[in-house]
């Protein structure tokens, strides 16, 4: 798995803080997923199911987006 970023910020959208887990691939291109700024176990579990879902988006040829639950 390659490298990924995080970045926490307010989201009016969700009235929440909300962090941003986003990778790119190999052309740069940024794929990423949102979810709740929480703490703990819950938001480790979280971030680990979010760069899953991207790894998979990647894998899969998907084009760079936002990478949501189906």
């Amino acid at each position: 798995m390659s490298t990924y970023q995080e970045f926490r910020a307010y989201s009016p959208f969700y009235d929440a803080v909300m962090a941003r887990i986003s990778m790119t691939d190999e052309r740069g291109g940024e794929f990423f997923a949102l979810i709740p700024a929480m703490s703990g176990k819950s938001y480790r579990k979280a971030k680990a199911e979010a760069l899953e879902m991207i790894g998979e988006a990647m894998a899969q040829g998907c084009q760079p987006g936002e990478v949501m639950r189906t």
